[in-house]
Parts: C-alpha cells; sequence; structure tokens
C-alpha cells in the first residue's frame, strides 16, 4: 500500500509506520519550504523503475498551506474521482499536529484535510488520527465535520490501532466519490451571511480581473491586487469557492481546463514524435551501413575489373573473377534496393515527424493565444466601446482594495486615468447618528469637487458604504448608506446617471433602488454566487455597457433636460421674467410652473431611459414617436408660461398661435409650431429621436440665450 503520514512528530511518525507495517525500506522525506522536497528513493523489481513509494514527512514548521500543496507536487496528485481507482496513495494526517507552530486545540490537520479536498480537490482516502476521540474533537470543534465526510477516516490512537490495521489488510480504504456530498459538511465552517459585503468584494474584483485578462487576449497581465492575493490564501475564501463552484465551471476553471485540453493534445503528438524518433534514428544507422556495403561491393568490382581480370589469361580464372564480380554486383544492386526503400521509408516518417512538429507548434501558437479563443467562445454579443473621455466618480468603502484599479482598467486600459474620481471617507464609522453626518460629509465632497470643475458623466455608488450601520438596516434597503446618499446626489444632480453596485441578488433590492433613484443596478458577483464562465463574462460586458450607453446621444439629452432644470431652480433673472413684447404686451411669466415642467420631463425621460437601457428584461417599446410626443407636448407648455397665455386668452383670440405671432416671437412661434404637429396622431407618428434632441435644444436656446 502506498502511504505518506503527515505529522510534527517524525519519531512518532515512524513508530507509527511500524505499528501498521506500511513503510517498506528506508524512505524519508525532509520538507523544504520553497524548493521540492528531495526523497530517498526505492526501486520497484516488477518494472525496474524507481519512484517514490511511501515517505515519512516532517512538517512541524510548515503551515497547512503549502503542506497540501508540497503533497500534491511530489506524488503528483490530480483533481478527480477515485471511484474504482486500486493501489492508491493513502495519506495519514495527525489532527493535532502543530503544524506551522500551532497549538493543538487548533486541529490544524483539519486544514491540511481542506486544503488537500477544496484546493487540489485530491480524492484519495485520508486516514486521521489523535489521541481523543472523533465526538471529543468535534465537541470542541464543530465546524471540523468534514472528519466524517466520505473518504475521511478518523481514529483514537492507540485504542483503535487494530482497526486500521484490519482496513489495511483488507484493502477497504476508499476516496471521495461525490463531490457534491461533501458541501454539507464544509458548510458550518463557511459562513457567506456573516461575511457576505467582505466576499463579495474581493471575489467580485478577483472574477473582473480575471475577465479582463481574457477580454485583453492575454495582454493585461497585472498581478491581483494586494487584498484579493491576501483573501486566495484563506482557508475560509477557498472553502467558499469550494460549496458553491461544484457542478459549476467557473471562469478560472474553464481557462484551466482549456489549458489542459492543449497540453494534453501536445502531450499525445510529443508522444507520437517520439514515437517515430526512434525508428528514424535506427533507420539512419541502417542507411549508414547499407551505404558503407554499397561501397565495399563497389570497390570490390572496381579492383577486380581493373587489377585482377586484366592480367589473368587462364580462362577458367577469368570466368571465377567475372563470377565474382557478378556476385558483388548483385550483392550492389541488393544494397542500393535497400537503401532506396530505407530512404523513402525515412522521407515518410521525416514528412510524419514534419507534420507532426508543426502541429505542435500550431497548438503551442494556440495555447499563447488561448485567451482569443476563450473570448471568443464565452463573450456572446460585442464588448461595448467606452468614450475614453467619460468621467466616472467612484463612491466605494472597498476602492482603494482593488475596485478602483479594475474599474479603470476596464474603462480606460490603466489605473491611473485623470478622468476617474475616487470620493474618499473614514470607513470606520459604524452609530447611526455618525454615519448620517459622514454621509453629509460626502455629499459636500461631490459637490465640492462638482465645484472644482470635475462633473462626472456617471457615478459608481456602492450601497453598503459602512457596513457596520447597514448590516443592521439590510431589511430596510432605503436605511442603508448608499441609499441615503443616492437621494441626495439624485436631488442636486437629476441628470447624472448613478449606478448603484451591491453585493446583494435580491430581486427586491434593485426595484426599490430604481423607485429612490438609482439608474442602473449592478451586482457584484460573490463567492457564493454560482456565476459560469460564460455569466462573470456577461456581468463584466454589463459595467460596459451602462459606460457605454450613458454617453450616448439620448443620455446626453437627459444631461441638457437636467442643466436647465437646475438652471430655472438656482436663477430669477432671464428676459421672460418680465417681458415687454413688440406689439405693447406685457408678460409676467410663472417661473415655478416652468420649474415643475422641466422636473417632470427630466424624470419622466430618465424613467425612460432606465427602461430603455438598465432594466434586465428586454426593452420592447415599439413605439417611442409615443414617448417623444409626451415629452414635446409638456414641454411645449413653457412657450405658454414664457407668454403668460391662458384658456381665456384662447377664447378671445381663437389660437395662441397668433397671439405668439403677433408678438413677434420667432421662435417661440417655432416651437409652438412643432409642439401642435407632435399632438397630431398623423404627424407625431413621424416622430424620431432627432426631432426630440432638436426640440429641447432649441427650447434650451429659447430660455437662455435669446
Amino acid at each position: 500500500m502506498k502511504a505518506v503520514i503527515i505529522d510534527d512528530n517524525q519519531q512518532f511518525s515512524k513508530l507509527l509506520c511500524d505499528q501498521l507495517s506500511i513503510i517498506k525500506g528506508d524512505s524519508n522525506a525532509q520538507p523544504c519550504e520553497k524548493k521540492p522536497l528531495k526523497f530517498k528513493e526505492e526501486k520497484k523489481p516488477e518494472n525496474g523503475k524507481t519512484e517514490i513509494v511511501n515517505a515519512v514527512i516532517d512538517f512541524a514548521k510548515h503551515e497547512s498551506r503549502l503542506i497540501a500543496q508540497v503533497i500534491v507536487e511530489i506524488y503528483g496528485l490530480k483533481n478527480g474521482n477515485c471511484e474504482g481507482k486500486k493501489d492508491q496513495l493513502h495519506i495519514f494526517i495527525n489532527i493535532e499536529g502543530k503544524f506551522g507552530g500551532a497549538s493543538r486545540q487548533e486541529q490544524k490537520g483539519v486544514e491540511i484535510l481542506m486544503w488537500l479536498r477544496c484546493k487540489h480537490r485530491v480524492c484519495n482516502p485520508v486516514i486521521l488520527y489523535s489521541f481523543q476521540s472523533n465526538a471529543e474533537l468535534l465537541k470542541k470543534k464543530p465546524e471540523h465535520l468534514i472528519i466524517n465526510s466520505e473518504g475521511c477516516y478518523s481514529y483514537q490512537l492507540p485504542l483503535e490501532i487494530e482497526k486500521i490495521k484490519q482496513r489495511i489488510e483488507a484493502r477497504s480504504f476508499r476516496g471521495v466519490s461525490n463531490w457534491e456530498g461533501l458541501k454539507k459538511f464544509l458548510k458550518p465552517v463557511f459562513d457567506i451571511d456573516k461575511f457576505r459585503h467582505r466576499e463579495a468584494n474581493w471575489w467580485g474584483i478577483k472574477a473582473l480581473w480575471d475577465v479582463h485578462k481574457v477580454i485583453k487576449k492575454g495582454a493585461f497581465n497585472e498581478s491581483y491586487p494586494e487584498k484579493v492575493e491576501e483573501r486566495l490564501c484563506f482557508l475560509n475564501s477557498l472553502i467558499g469557492d469550494f460549496c458553491h463552484s461544484i457542478g459549476v465551471t467557473r471562469l478560472e476553471e474553464y481557462i484551466e481546463q482549456r489549458k489542459k485540453q492543449i497540453n494534453d493534445e501536445i502531450y499525445v503528438l510529443d508522444q507520437q514524435i517520439n514515437e517515430v524518433t526512434e525508428p528514424l534514428e535506427k533507420l539512419n544507422q541502417k542507411k549508414v551501413v547499407t551505404q558503407s556495403d554499397i561501397e565495399h561491393f563497389q570497390s570490390k568490382i572496381t579492383d577486380l575489373e581493373n587489377n585482377w581480370l586484366p592480367y589473368t589469361y587462364d580462362d577458367s580464372q577469368k570466368n571465377a573473377i567475372q563470377n565474382e564480380i557478378n556476385e558483388n554486383v548483385e550483392y550492389k544492386v541488393d544494397a542500393e534496393t535497400e537503401q532506396s526503400a530505407i530512404t523513402n521509408e525515412q522521407a515518410q516518417i521525416s514528412t510524419q515527424k514534419q507534420q507532426l512538429t508543426l502541429e505542435v507548434t500550431s497548438i503551442k501558437k494556440r495555447l499563447n493565444e488561448l485567451h482569443k479563443e476563450i473570448k471568443k467562445e464565452l463573450v456572446s454579443s460585442s464588448i461595448p466601446i467606452i468614450n475614453s473621455d467619460v468621467k466616472i466618480m467612484l463612491i466605494d468603502d472597498q476602492a482603494e482594495e482593488g475596485w478602483s484599479d479594475i474599474y479603470q482598467y476596464m474603462i480606460y486600459d490603466s489605473a491611473n486615468s485623470k478622468n476617474f474620481k475616487v470620493i474618499e471617507f473614514d470607513k470606520s464609522i459604524g452609530i447611526s447618528q455618525k454615519v448620517a453626518f459622514a454621509i453629509e460629509n460626502i455629499f459636500s465632497t461631490v459637490s465640492k469637487i462638482n465645484n472644482e470643475g470635475f462633473i462626472p458623466d456617471i457615478l459608481f455608488l456602492d450601497l453598503r458604504l459602512f457596513p457596520s450601520h447597514d448590516e443592521n438596516k439590510k431589511s430596510n434597503i432605503s436605511s442603508m448608506s448608499g441609499t441615503l446618499l443616492l437621494k441626495m446626489i439624485k436631488n442636486k444632480y437629476p441628470g447624472l446617471p448613478i449606478v448603484i453596485t451591491s453585493a446583494s441578488n435580491k430581486v427586491g433590492s434593485y426595484e426599490e433602488l430604481t423607485k429612490l433613484g438609482a439608474d442602473a443596478y449592478w451586482m457584484k458577483e460573490g463567492i457564493d454566487i454560482e456565476y459560469r464562465a460564460s455569466e462573470t463574462v456577461s456581468n463584466y460586458i454589463k459595467i460596459l455597457r451602462y459606460c457605454s450607453v450613458m454617453m450616448n446621444e439620448e443620455y446626453n439629452l437627459l444631461r441638457v433636460l437636467a442643466k436647465d432644470y437646475m438652471e430655472l431652480e438656482n436663477s430669477r433673472n432671464y428676459w421672460w421674467n418680465i417681458k415687454k413684447w413688440e406689439n405693447g404686451d406685457a408678460t409676467t411669466a410663472p417661473q415655478r410652473i416652468i420649474e415643475k415642467i422641466y422636473a417632470d420631463v427630466t424624470c419622466y425621460y430618465r424613467n425612460l431611459l432606465r427602461q430603455k437601457y438598465c432594466l434586465e428584461t428586454t426593452y420592447t417599446m415599439k413605439n417611442e414617436w409615443f414617448i417623444y410626443s409626451n415629452i414635446i407636448n409638456h414641454l411645449g407648455k413653457v412657450v405658454e408660461c414664457v407668454h403668460h397665455l391662458y384658456s381665456s386668452d384662447f377664447r378671445n383670440s381663437g389660437n395662441f398661435s397668433g397671439i405668439i405671432s403677433d408678438r413677434k416671437d420667432v421662435v417661440g412661434l417655432k416651437l409652438y409650431t412643432i409642439r401642435n404637429k407632435a399632438s397630431h396622431l398623423g404627424k407625431a407618428q413621424n416622430l424620431k429621436f432627432k426631432d426630440l434632441n432638436d426640440f429641447v435644444v432649441t427650447m434650451d436656446q429659447y430660455l437662455f440665450k435669446v
């Protein structure tokens, strides 16, 4: 039986080996933290090959993660299913080993087991031993339920040493056959609800980072942010990934599978090349011998013809020499025929080897350009093109942990764009009163940055800015810190598209946030979200799509409407406030009503864009002319307000257009004429976005630039 014992006490390990009679010969290993372990090897007489059969390893000073990694590398353990496999390596682990200087109460041996199972998918049977019973171990560490999972066997020494021996003799230790079944034994270790905010943030950054490498076809090779690298070394993160990825091919695994597939193809071809290389070398050697024979026979023929035949006068001797010449000619012809056959065979094999070599070169090129293949396989839609001049503001408590970098890499291809602004704030606040004050400070910072000239085109706003505070508010999304800030920003900047980012996967969150003013909702991919590779890519593209559409001409029109609304709200000195027209009429325009019209139109149009571009459901609005007609009709009332026209005016004059014309208001008359056309079904059905855009821009010039 192949076995390895992992214990902090090498002397005890050897004693256990003797007791169990599983170690043959003098196999031993000494660990080296950064270099491969060097083993004393023993020969297997049945095949004469040298390989590691059994070893005792002393890992007293090494942490569980490293121990698991070394075991996998040294023994070549691979992911898989152990069902039906014979002669597997049996892994013995001291549950209470003081690995990495830990105390025995920490049960670090169980951590090694978790790393082997969850990180490396090692399915081999694991025999765990301790001086305490299974019940006593679980009483102290109830989260270590994995010791009772399939493929694990827990024994109390020395009481149950005979049970181990009996199983060894019966060869009845079995490995893991059902990875799905392991999840229930690991759930007590990983509490996603407790750590969702933290886990969703680092994992979400990692997911986008991985996709960006694919999207950039290998041109992006930046290392993960420090926080992500740190979390990847945490056992809790590993277990979370394992529990939520069984049965789901995540992007990283998908890439590894594709790499393995190509490397396997290369391996098969290399084997075929090796198979033809040996006979080719033999043919080369044989050809050398045959060529030597040809030269020998030719030399003999030449010698007989030149040196013997001319000087021999006896007919019988001449006949004998001639016969010898003929024999050598036949031998030479046979050798030349054989050499020709060898040459042909060489050519065939050389051609075959050359073709195989070219195929290997081609496949290696595929490996180098694998990101292109994966991109083609996973990216079902075109990647949105982002205007590099887009200005983005980010408010996120984890901005400096990696979110700022990955957003910038995605949008600008660098992490130091002048068009990207991160709002910094103290994230440690947890008391409600202080949070309210902190939100006011963040809002003031946003206003200050706007006033200083950085006017963002899009805002990325995290829902949970103060996790310790928001944890108590998660049942009431309207009271969460990000939501409170959303309301304030939306009221002051109605034309600023706001993308709420969050780890919450609740549909209700999106619906309520849109009611409160969010334009879009983007979910950070948490470690517990079982996204397939294609879904991770789609989530990446969604962010880019938001950035793209929120800079299109329709959103630019929203910015014009919002700008005019804010202008009206903040100023009271316009040409039309009190106006004396050329025909002698004097009017006082009701500015508050004009403000209300602009507020209504801005809100209405913003909701339209949200439905068209940001809802999860497919936008099916076919009669957009109807929307354009409504906006033009409502906004057209501004001209009536400027001229202070009421229904009594209509009764007296017959129509408003006549009054506007008499007052020589050329632009106002033009706007009002367009408004009237938009009111009639026949003409309204021909309205396009350009008509709406021209109307709004003309109205802007009419109110503020005449």
